[in-house]
């Protein structure tokens, strides 16, 4: 029985990629002239911006040495843009108040770092709706380790078993699945009451994992 739904955040309740995409391009081109083009994003996709940033250097497109400033700008960027450009959004508003209601608890398990997940679901008008929030700093590993979804489930007190997890990549679902979770890859635009309670429905039947994989 699901008696609980954990949504990932940038990409399911939030579209912010392009901002973290822009903010780590401003941090790179301050600290070493060096942004990442577009048609490279998808190599970083589903990291956090230290996984990201071990590859670049790892890549020598980063001078090992820099990475945390450029971390620390990255973030200064991201919560600027965040308080400018993040608004309410009622669809999801609506979404989070009726699956509270009907579900029981609900929660967000993020690669983001703690001030993100709170200035974001804020901004949003979401987090008032959370019993709990996991950000990269709250583990040792984060996704695609399933840490993030057995602190979660361990906060809320229930067996991962218990948990629907609502993810848009393949580290996030591959995260969910380790920890025991069920898992429901969607994309943000799906991401709404019904298609929300639609994969509630299908978990609660027994439908496979496999068949729920994409919606």
């Amino acid at each position: 029985m699901i008696r609980a739904i954990l949504f990932d955040l940038d990409g399911i309740l939030i579209d912010f990629a392009d901002y973290h995409f822009e903010a780590l391009n401003f941090a790179l081109d301050e600290v070493c002239d060096r942004p990442v083009l577009f048609s490279e994003r998808d190599n970083y996709e589903g990291l956090s911006t230290r996984q990201k940033l071990a590859c670049m250097v790892e890549e020598g497109r980063v001078k090992a040495g820099t990475e945390e400033n450029i971390y620390r700008l990255k973030q200064g960027h991201t919560m600027a843009m965040a308080a400018r450009r993040v608004r309410l959004e009622p669809a999801k508003v609506l979404m989070c108040r009726r699956l509270r209601k009907e579900v029981g608890k609900i929660g967000c398990v993020s690669n983001c770092i703690r001030a993100s997940v709170d200035v974001l679901l804020k901004a949003a008008g979401l987090l008032e709706f959370m019993a709990v929030t996991v950000s990269n700093e709250d583990v040792t590993h984060p996704k695609p380790s399933p840490d993030p979804y057995l602190l979660a489930a361990s906060l809320l007190g229930l067996s991962p078993s218990h948990c629907l997890a609502i993810e848009d990549h393949e580290r996030g679902v591959q995260s969910a699945k380790a920890a025991g979770c069920r898992v429901v890859q969607m994309q943000y635009q799906h991401v709404n009451l019904i298609g929300v309670k639609r994969a509630f429905r299908n978990c609660s039947k027994g439908i496979s994992d496999d068949c729920l994989a994409r919606v």
